[in-house]
Order: C-alpha cells, then structure tokens, then sequence
C-alpha cells in the first residue's frame, strides 16, 4: 500500500513538472512571437489615427473610382487599417503608394475594418481608391496609419493553465497506464450515473467560468429570484421590493448596465466578492419586466439566494449560490427524466440534448428556462414511461402528470399545448373510456386552474414591451393571411441559421463546435440500434405528436409576433434558439430511425470522451473573454 502512494506521488509529482514545463515553454513560445511580431512591426508602432478630413476627397475618375488623398509625407509606413462604422459588404478597395499599390482586405470578425502591410519608408501621396458608390465617405469612422495587432495573448505565468495541463496529462496517464479497466468501468456506469457527473463537473465549471449577470437577461432573472427569497411571490408595481445595493450591482449612479461594458472581467468581480447587502438600506427597486413571471419559475435560485443572504454574502456570491441550486435541480430532473425514459436510444438523445452548451450554460445559470427545460423534459419522459412500461395506469400517475406539466407551462404559457401528449397514451391502460376522458379532464384542470388563478394575481402588474404595440399588431396579423406567411417564410429563411446555433450553442462556443454537436446529435439520432425495437411511435402517435410540437412552435413565434415584435413588420424578432430546447428531445425521438450503422465497443465511453472534449475550447474561449 505504501509503495503503491509512493508510485502515485511521484506520478503527481513528474506530471506537476511537465505542467510547469509546459507554461513555461507556452510564456516562452509567446514571448519569441512577441519579439517577432514587434520586428515585423506588427504591434510597438507608433500609431497616427486621421479621420476623413484629413484627406482630399476627389471627384469619380474616368473609371468611377473615388480617390482619398493624404499628401502629408509619411517617414515609415507599415500599414493602413480602415475602420467603417457599421459591418461592410465585401468591398473592392485599393492603396497606392510611391509606385505601388496593393488591395485592402478585411481584417476583423465584426466585418468593419480594412487593412493593408505595405512596410515602406517615407511614402508621398497616399491615396486610398474604391468604386463611386461602394462606399459612403460618412460611413469610415477613422483610419490609422501604423496600427497595432490587438489579438497577442497577455504572456503571464498562468496558474489556470497549468491546472489545465494537470487535468489533462494525469487523465491521459490514466487511461494509458489503466485504460481497458476505466473503459470496462465507465461503460458500466449507468447513463444517469454518467450523465449527473459530466453534468455536474462541467456545470460547477460553468458557475464559476461564466461571470454571472451577463447573459440572457440574467441580471432580471436575479432580481426577481431575489425577491422570491425574501418571501414576495408578487411584484408591487407601485412599490419596489428589491434592495437597491442588490440592483445597483447591474445599473451604475448613471442607470447604465456596467456589466455589457467591455471591462466587465473576473477581476473586476473580484474587487466586489466582499461587499454586503446594505442592511440599512431602505430603498427598494421593482424587478421590471419579469415581475408578473411565477415564483416556480425561480424556486430553485430562491432557495440558493436565500442561503446565501442568511450567510451575509456579496451580491455576487449571492447569485452563484442561486444559479449553484438552480443547477442542482436541473441535473436532478434531468437524471430522472434519463431513468424513467423506456428505450435507451431515447436515453442517449435526452443526455446529449441536457448537455448541449446552450442547454448547460442555462441550468447552471439563473434563469427559469433550466425550470422549463428540466420540468418538461420529466414530464415526457413519465409521460413515455406510463405509455411503455407501466401496465395501468391510476389517478396517481395523472396527478404527477399534470403537476409536471403545469409547471413549465405557469413560467411560459406556450408550453401547456404540450399536455395535449396525454393523448398518446392507450386507452388500453385505463379501466374504460370513461376513466380515460375523466383522467384527461382532471389533468387539464390540474394545469389550467393555477395559470388562471396566477394570471388574475398579476394581472394589474404585466410589463408591456415599450417597442411593441399589441393591439395594433393584433389587428396587423388578423387583416390579411397572406402577409402573415410571408412573414412567417421571411423569418424562417433570414433566421433559421441563427436558431438552430443558439439552440446548440452557448454565446461562448466556437460555431464549428455548433456544427460538430449537430453532427453528434444526427448521429445519435440516426445511429443503428436493433434493441428494443418494441418500443416506438405507431402513425397515430407521431400524428398527436407532430401536431402539439408543429403548434408549440407557432405559439412561440405568434407571440413573440404579437407581444414583442415592432408594429407592421414582416419578420417575427426576439425569438431565440434556447425557447426551442425544451422540446428538442421530443423533436429527435419522433425522427429517430436507425439509418447509420456503426459498432462501437465502448458507446458511453466515447459518448462521455467526446462532450468532454467538445466542451474544452468553449470553456477557454469564455474564459480568455472575461480574463481581461
């Protein structure tokens, strides 16, 4: 036993080295780009920063081209960077100098700047030429001689990437040294023993990682759990119940959102982890916009908020501990939903779907789409289990249905069409047809009566979108069905590329990590499985099926339609992929079929492997974002 530590902390040991190692060769790697970078005059320039009046505009030539002339004589010359003040179109733009000239392309992600490497000494006469037309003089913001690359990473001894390099070389020492009995082991582990840990590690990651308050109107989302904790399940829209120290977190003394700005980073959190509630504080805040939104939507972060305050935390850690116990009952009902789902194709969809980045970033955040999605995602997976494996089914089994179903839809009422799956359930399970339309209206009570009984609570307190004007967008919709599936073709041709992205993916993820979760997705989707080919839908179940998700998903866009879009416009705006989630496991489940064929010896395994690796440029990329 002793020999064997002996073995383990000398392994830990060697492996901390070539960590260390390995940061000191990165520091290195990055100071020599640096030095060369700097003899390359790529950055350490001496930047002039001119604005289009320092230029002679001329007239179209002969050939059409406009010509911005500097005739200022300019000793070294090592490039000319364009910036536009909106996105541009790709533009045919060209620079001349002394007897040369070459081609300015685009040169960042946001398609607005315009650069060209000329490195010449004492230029005359720099002119800058493009087709009449192309581009509005107006619109160039400024343009800067000698400028300077802004994407070198800060070349400090980082202790967060030497924890990095640990993890991953004593994982990979691991499955070397005992690789056939951990992939023996793991694949024995059940798939919501498995998914409850990747689940768990990677959303902990997430609480911490992602700066809190910053995306997905999370900040509401924070005032309004806060407010639930203190006991206040609805709003006052005459008086405020929040604490102003606890809003202030987000609006500045000048009513500006300070976490949007571009400063917002770990540090700056970490000069604010030890300011208190201000017990004396007497001035209290309404929630706004989320006010009228049901307590169950933020039970969870009520019970994290509430712990919390008790233990006198800052605002900040006050807020961890809400997303903390939000995550907590989404990797919950999400691992019931796993083991009650019949059919183990069905498994692997609802974990991969749980684990999207978009799906994880939102159960490890404050925000009462993890409630929906891990509610609903429970309730058609009982609702499947009662359909597959139970053999009657009682009025015990309705009232858990009903409640599971209710409370995704009291947080967002386009979610109570999707009770209308009780109808794929046989009727053969019930004593008669009786008891199957009685269940059917118990269930239907169940969900409706606390929606309406809420629904007159907050009546007096619903926030209208100011940019909207529903009535006028009611009577705009209702006056010709024509417009309205242009409109509904515009939407989807102009944005369903976006959707399915923010469906997958988390603002944080790479787009071609999107694509290879798409790609996993299909493929778990569609990969061959001869098991438990029993269980499946029959035509009349996709029917019922089809028709609740096809009406969930108009529900969203009529009321994003109605409630939030501009008056008279022919495209539906403010719909995000995320809204989709919660019924994006049904969606795969009723396509699901067994068109790819593949053996894998070690499914979970590489399932596990795979999202654990796809996770790691995302995690970086947040990182890098907010380590400013």
């Amino acid at each position: 036993m002793k020999a064997q530590m002996k073995k383990w902390i000398k392994v830990v040991i060697i492996i901390l080295l070539i960590s260390i190692l390995l940061e000191v060769l990165l520091v290195g790697y990055n100071a020599v780009i640096k030095k060369l970078y700097s003899a390359k005059h790529l950055i350490d320039n001496e930047t002039t920063t001119l604005n289009i009046q320092d230029f002679t505009i001329t007239e179209p030539d002969e050939y059409g081209y406009v010509h911005l002339q500097y005739k200022q004589e300019i000793p070294n010359l090592y490039n000319v960077e364009m910036t536009m003040k909106e996105t541009s179109e790709d533009k045919y733009i060209r620079i001349y100098y002394n007897d040369d000239s070459t081609l300015m392309l685009k040169s960042n992600k946001e398609q607005t700047k315009f650069k060209a490497y000329i490195n010449e000494a004492n230029v005359n006469n720099l002119q800058i030429s493009f087709q009449e037309g192309t581009i509005n003089t107006e619109d160039i913001e400024s343009i800067a001689l000698n400028a300077n690359i802004d994407y070198l990473p800060e070349n400090n001894f980082s202790f967060i990437h030497i924890v990095i390099f640990f993890i991953a070389l004593m994982l990979g020492y691991s499955i070397f040294k005992y690789g056939k009995n951990s992939l023996k082991f793991i694949n024995k582990i059940k798939k919501e023993n498995l998914f409850l840990i990747l689940g768990a590690i990677l959303g902990i990651i997430l609480c911490f990682v992602n700066l809190p308050l910053r995306k997905y109107d999370e900040h509401a989302h924070f005032w309004k759990a806060y407010e639930v904790s203190m006991g206040n399940f609805t709003s006052n829209p005459n008086k405020g119940t929040i604490p102003e120290t606890v809003y202030s977190t987000v609006i500045d003394e000048n009513g500006l959102y300070h976490i949007e700005n571009d400063t917002y980073s770990y540090q700056e959190v970490l000069e604010t982890i030890d300011e208190g509630i201000n017990p004396e504080d007497g001035t209290y805040i309404n929630p706004g916009t989320v006010s009228n939104l049901s307590p169950l939507s933020y039970l969870p972060q009520a019970i994290g908020i509430l712990i919390a305050r008790m233990m006198h935390l800052s605002p900040t850690l006050i807020a961890i501990a809400g997303r903390m116990t939000n995550l907590i009952a989404y990797l919950l009902c999400i691992y019931f939903a796993i083991k009650l789902m019949p059919k183990e194709k069905w498994k692997n969809i609802l974990i991969v779907v749980a684990l999207l980045p978009m799906s994880l970033v939102i159960g490890a955040s404050l925000s009462p789409d993890a409630v929906i999605i891990s509610v609903l995602t429970l309730a058609i997976a009982y609702l499947l289990n009662l359909k597959y494996v139970k053999d009657k089914i009682t009025i015990k089994n309705i009232v858990i249905l009903a409640i599971l179903f209710m409370i995704p839809a009291i947080c967002k009422i386009v979610y109570i069409l999707a009770a209308g799956l009780f109808f794929i359930l046989p009727k053969s399970k019930f004593k008669n047809k009786k008891e199957y339309y009685a269940f059917a209206l118990i269930m239907l009570l169940i969900i409706a009566l606390p929606i309406l009984i809420w629904n007159t609570l907050t009546k007096d307190i619903v926030q209208i979108a100011i940019r909207t004007n529903q009535p006028e967008q009611i009577y705009f919709t209702l006056s010709d069905i024509l417009r309205d599936l242009y409109t509904a073709g515009n939407t989807l041709y102009n944005n369903t590329e976006g959707y399915i992205y923010t469906m997958i993916g988390g603002w944080f993820t790479p787009h071609i990590i999107d694509f290879v979760f798409i790609v996993f997705l299909l493929f778990v989707t569609f990969r061959k499985d001869e098991t438990q080919n029993d269980i499946k839908f029959d035509k009349k179940d996709k029917i019922i099926i089809s028709i609740v998700l096809l009406a969930i998903i108009a529900l969203i866009f009529g009321g994003m339609y109605v409630g939030f879009t501009r008056a008279e416009y022919t495209i539906v705006e403010g719909v995000q992929g995320r809204y989709f989630i919660p019924i994006l496991a049904l969606i795969l489940i009723l396509l699901e079929s067994n068109r790819i064929s593949i053996k894998l010896s070690y499914k979970k395994v590489i399932y596990f492997i795979s999202l654990v690796v796809l996770y790691i440029p995302s995690l970086l990329t947040m990182f890098e974002y907010f380590n400013k």
